[in-house]
């Protein structure tokens, strides 16, 4: 494990201590990354892997925020940042295997 945010996982889970409703936010380590990816065989699609995440864990796609827009620099700097990487992370090899719940 590499990342100390999400544990690699691409996402990490935002509890407020005032009630207010729970956030979601998309890590900037490489599963992470490869969540923003909105790429489906090498052409854009306009809805990054995130939001098929989402749907999947019945999660309102607005209650997810980047990671950037919460964190400051001295945060953002413990990350461990890699290349984009299609078709390699655990999360993008999950998601294509699920089978969606009805």
């Amino acid at each position: 494990m590499s990342c100390p945010l999400c544990g690699d996982k691409g996402v990490f889970k935002i509890c407020y201590r005032d009630g207010s409703p729970t956030h979601y936010a998309v890590c900037l380590c490489q599963p992470g990354l490869a969540l923003r990816n909105d790429r489906n065989a090498n052409r854009r699609t306009g809805y990054p892997l995130w939001m098929a995440w989402a749907a999947a864990e019945r999660i309102d796609c607005q209650s997810v925020v980047m990671a950037e827009e919460l964190l400051d620099d001295t945060e953002l700097a413990q990350i461990p940042r890699g290349p984009i990487t299609t078709g390699t992370s655990e999360i993008a090899d999950a998601m294509r295997t699920r089978r969606a719940r009805l």
